[in-house]
């Protein structure tokens, strides 16, 4: 324990940075620009995010920006899960801040771990008229918890000990109290003491300014934006489908074609289980093939669906052949035939067949309820780095937006949260990603990601502009 002079201590820093994100986006030598949020969130309630642009040279320029940021475990006013971030030629002087304020409302569900990501492809500022660019993707990470916002706020606070705040500040002792020294000749005394609003290393979850201070970071949900978020309509529970089987399936199918295939030739396939259970089942093939794949400088794998005739001029190396299946519904499995269209020398003919579970004849209510209902990504085809993270947007097209899940088609094919954060795998391909809705699976979207190397992506870019 020791003295030291309170001009030595400096300014005390700010309780509530502790328990909010504060992430740089962009820093120059002109501009920095800071994004803030509570690290934490209550499900289903709102919370603000800040934007801030401070100045930090005395040369005469001005500031714009724009910049979509995704967010998948939360929407706007709109009820969009992205945000558009825009400051459009602001001046300011050295040290002045520009700040605007963003709504979000939070989803139903807790997601320990969530993020909000600004592509640096869909980012343009432009500082004294010149254009520039970020590093690298912004990214935040966040959590939905579990709980309502009044609780939120108190634990939030109740949880900056004194380890963290001694570690957070740049000195290294704790300050206990104040003291005002009178000196005498050549000693001093002790004049007054002061310990009130000095000792901020002990818990004091209730303290009122701070709770006020971090609890307008919050706000109630008004229905109207709890309604655009949910989106469920008032649907009696008998008339939703919910399947214990699996929705759909997928595999290989392999027909010998015997020796001198020739012209016309039917042949068929094994019955084949597709794994849905009796009922209902659509199933199509297709004509699977491995070739090299130019724009993805490696072989790819390719399936075509319908009459390969179509692509004969493309030299593909597949026998074409007619095809129809035959689903047993109350087997659960299917038969293929084909029927050769050409000569071939090739002895087994490959087909992808997918199998989808149908509702049953009698759920009128079903169909009805998921007719003209759909959704699609707004950008269905995404080019990666290798472990790059990727939010696909959902577009909702006669509906109300609703929960989503996801799931990838292949294993080994990246990961993706149960808030829709693809992050890609450590090797290139071209990778298929699911998307439906919880409770009627039937409306769903496929997403995919061509994954490449960073610097075969480059490479690409600038063989591109040379040539």
């Amino acid at each position: 324990m020791f003295l030291v002079d309170t001009h030595t201590i400096g300014e005390k820093e700010n309780p509530i940075s502790e328990i909010l994100l504060s992430n740089r986006m962009y820093s120059d030598s002109d501009f920095i620009v800071d994004i803030s949020m509570p690290a934490s969130v209550a499900c289903g309630s709102m919370v603000k995010l800040t934007m801030v642009v401070e100045k930090r040279s005395d040369e005469y320029k001005s500031f714009s920006m724009e910049s979509v940021l995704q967010t998948p475990a939360f929407i706007n006013k709109d009820g969009s899960h992205e945000l558009k971030l825009e400051f459009k030629d602001i001046l300011l002087e050295k040290g002045e801040k520009a700040v605007k304020e963003y709504w979000l409302t939070a989803q139903q569900q807790e997601v320990k771990d969530t993020i909000l990501i600004a592509k640096a492809n869909f980012t343009e500022i432009t500082i004294g008229g010149k254009g520039k660019h970020l590093v690298d993707n912004f990214i935040m990470k966040v959590s939905v918890a579990d709980t309502d916002t009044d609780s939120l706020v108190t634990r939030e606070i109740g949880k900056m000990s004194l380890e963290s705040r001694s570690l957070s500040g740049t000195n290294g002792f704790i300050q206990l109290a104040e003291f005002t020294l009178q000196r005498i000749r050549n000693s001093y005394f002790i004049e007054a003491v002061r310990e009130e609003g000095i000792k901020s290393y002990i818990h004091t979850p209730a303290a009122e300014e701070m709770r006020k201070r971090y609890g307008a970071y919050f706000k109630a949900v008004n229905n109207a934006i709890e309604n655009t978020y949910t989106g469920t309509e008032k649907i009696e529970e008998e008339n939703i489908l919910e399947y214990k089987e699996p929705v759909y399936a997928s595999g290989i199918c392999e027909i010998s074609l015997g020796a001198n295939p020739k012209k016309g030739d039917i042949v068929f396939s094994d019955e084949i289980m597709h794994g849905l259970g009796k009922g209902n089942v659509y199933v199509e093939v297709g004509f699977e093939y491995i070739m090299d794949d130019p724009k993805l400088m490696r072989t790819a794998k390719t399936t075509v669906y319908g009459d390969p005739e179509l692509f004969k001029a493309e030299n593909l190396p597949i026998t074409c052949a007619k095809t129809a299946v035959k689903v047993m519904n109350d087997r659960g499995s299917f038969v293929v035939a084909a029927q050769l269209t050409e000569d071939t020398n090739y002895v087994l003919l490959t087909l992808k067949w997918v199998a989808v579970k149908l509702p049953a004849g009698d759920d009128a209510s079903t169909l009805k309820l998921v007719a003209g209902k759909s959704i699609d990504a707004v950008q269905p085809t995404i080019v990666m780095a290798t472990r790059e993270s990727h939010y696909f947007t959902v577009r909702f097209k006669n509906m109300e937006p609703c929960a989503l899940a996801y799931e990838l088609t292949d294993k080994d094919s990246g990961s993706i949260t149960s808030d829709g954060i693809y992050t890609a795998p450590a090797k290139e391909g071209v990778y298929e990603i699911r998307i439906f809705c919880s409770q009627m699976p039937f409306i769903s979207t496929y997403a995919y990601a061509i994954v490449k190397k960073k610097d075969a992506e480059e490479e690409g870019i600038a063989t591109k502009e040379e040539n």
